[in-house]
């Protein structure tokens, strides 16, 4: 149902209840190299499919960032479960981003469209906690049937020698205004 020859990353795809698709690609404007190595963004397209025919309509509600020097991708896609399926979907969005000239400060993000893909925001960033530092990928986020966020997020810290990698999840119960 969609075909596009993209130059890297996997895609994801989210549905919700009303039957709309809401697929993720990566999408890189510039030179294909390296997600870090160029500046690129991704994409969040709408399927509506027509309930006579069949056929799928693709319709690109989200392009991020689309300027500036670094470089995001997104990991994961989730619809939130609502109450009533004729509420519009709630859509969240998970990724990295990183300098693309300096292949330093990367950092994790979290983007939402709480209209079904026609508006979005940037929810607020979460405390790193004290001795931990990103690793860039593996960030994944999600709401539930009460509106409460998730996102989970992959540290690293410095114990003796060695590094040691975990898997940190914070909770927003303000639409990503603020976690804990």
């Amino acid at each position: 149902i969609f075909s596009e020859a993209l130059p890297y990353g996997t895609w994801e795809v989210a549905t919700d209840p009303n039957g709309n698709v809401y697929l993720e690609t990566g999408y890189l404007p510039g030179n294909p190299g390296s997600w870090a190595s160029t500046l690129n963004y991704y994409r969040i397209r709408k399927g509506l499919t027509d309930p006579v025919t069949g056929n799928v309509t693709w319709t690109v509600v989200d392009d991020y960032p689309g300027s500036g020097q670094f470089s995001h991708r997104a990991d994961s896609i989730t619809i939130r479960p609502k109450s009533n399926p004729t509420l519009t979907a709630e859509i969240w969005v998970a990724g990295s981003a990183i300098n693309a000239k300096t292949f330093n400060d990367s950092f994790p993000f979290v983007r939402r469209s709480l209209d079904g893909g026609m508006s979005w925001a940037t929810a607020n960033a979460w405390p790193v906690p004290r001795g931990y530092s990103f690793v860039a990928g593996n960030v994944v986020s999600g709401a539930d049937i009460n509106g409460v966020a998730y996102v989970s997020v992959r540290y690293q810290k410095k114990v003796g020698k060695a590094v040691q990698n975990d898997m940190l999840t914070f909770r927003s119960v303000n639409q990503g205004a603020s976690w804990t």
